[in-house]
């Protein structure tokens, strides 16, 4: 039974090795390092690492600093860390630019085809705000009176107990309100307004 107090944890794995937790595992399912369980009381049982293994792995260029690594490279073809630009000290070289304008290029045309297929966000917000369509007859239902005064059930039979609104049954013998008179009333409320100003 190996001595397992010299095995290694995940976290001086990862700190060794300086990859992830799932860089580790990667390599544990790539069979390039011996993996064991530390049985704790009271605990889960601490995943354990063969410490020859970590260190002939540190050991690989390969395997350091990477998370993952191709399984079918080409020994010929350029890294790709050199591809990619560098910064440093905050300056950007034209390549940074380039990718940079590409980038926008792109969110752009995403931009472009969202509002050619949805619409521009003013019109699909007026769209979700915008209640049902006020019919243009020259009587209105209770509801459709709401709706094109902006004022509330209770506040209009308020004005129809006043005398300011005259009920006009309908089918059924639902409220009627005439449109005219709901204009004039809102006339005469600016005008009161007016004076009293």
């Amino acid at each position: 039974m190996p001595d397992l107090q010299q095995w290694r944890t995940k976290e001086e794995v990862c700190e060794r090795l300086n990859i992830s937790d799932r860089g580790v595992d990667r390599l544990v399912q790539r069979k390039k390092l011996r993996k064991r369980e530390r049985k704790v009381y009271g605990r889960r049982p601490v995943p354990i690492y063969h410490p020859s293994d970590v260190e002939k792995l540190a050991g690989q260029s390969d395997v350091t600093g990477s998370d993952w690594q191709p399984v079918d490279t080409d020994p010929t073809a350029e890294p790709v860390s050199d591809s990619l630009p560098q910064i440093a000290n905050g300056e950007y070289s034209p390549q940074t630019d380039a990718i940079a304008g590409e980038l926008l290029q792109f969110l752009k045309t995403i931009r472009d085809n969202f509002v050619a297929a949805v619409g521009p966000p003013l019109q699909i917000a007026s769209a979700a705000n915008a209640g049902p369509p006020v019919p243009t007859t020259l009587y209105l239902t209770m509801s459709e009176a709401c709706l094109y005064s902006g004022l509330p059930e209770s506040r209009l039979r308020a004005f129809i107990r006043d005398g300011r609104l005259t009920r006009i049954p309908g089918a059924r013998n639902r409220t009627m309100i005439s449109r005219g008179e709901l204009e004039n009333l809102w006339r005469n409320g600016l005008q009161a307004k007016g004076a009293a100003v």
